[in-house]
């Protein structure tokens, strides 16, 4: 079992790469996770043309600058509603099929990913989800609004990136469960 933690402030379990290109892709992810938690290292760790597939749906790659302004605003407000990750824990994703999937379809020796738990605290600012229809919630909704409530709100993700020669990540995917996330956000509302 290999568990790779370098610089970076996350643990990702897993088998030792199968090479030396591996173990390269491994530690740009992590480096993107931290990049997901301090979006201003973002424009270091991105190409121009980024692609967050989940933000930004369909066919067509979006103008230079538009995946990271995405990503970015995205983050931020995340990371302002949820300041404490109270525990993160990952395992690498090493099924071709798996990342293949998560990535809807891309040649997986092209890919990097992780499944990870996270434990946030919304401890920050309120949460608004904008334009979100899930479950109970109709379409119509315009926002939903969640104010703090102290309480701990357990994401499971699956995160996958591709990245160019230079290092620079290009595409991410990912897999959530947002119907499991809201149901969450309305619990501790009630509660």
């Amino acid at each position: 079992m290999s568990d790779v933690t370098p610089e970076h402030g996350f643990s990702i379990q897993g088998s030792e790469p199968r090479s030396a290109a591996e173990r390269k892709k491994r530690e740009l992810f992590l480096g993107y996770l931290d990049a997901v938690l301090n979006p201003k290292e973002m424009e270091s760790r991105f190409a121009p043309d980024f692609w967050p597939h989940d933000l930004i749906p369909g066919d067509q790659r979006p103008p230079v600058g538009v995946g990271t302004q995405a990503m970015s605003g995205f983050r931020e407000t995340i990371n302002s509603a949820f300041t404490t990750v109270r525990s993160a824990e990952g395992a690498w994703i090493e099924d071709d099929t798996e990342l293949s999937e998560v990535a809807g379809g891309a040649d997986p020796r092209d890919l990097v990913g992780a499944s990870m738990v996270v434990t946030y605290v919304h401890d920050g600012g309120p949460l608004t989800l904008p334009g979100v229809a899930v479950g109970e919630h109709a379409v119509a909704e315009a926002a939903l609004v969640y104010e703090p409530s102290g309480k701990d709100v357990i994401v499971e993700v699956a995160d996958v990136m591709r990245v160019d020669d230079d290092g620079l990540v290009t595409d991410r995917w990912n897999r959530i469960s947002m119907e499991d996330f809201i149901r969450q956000l309305d619990q501790n509302r009630k509660s």
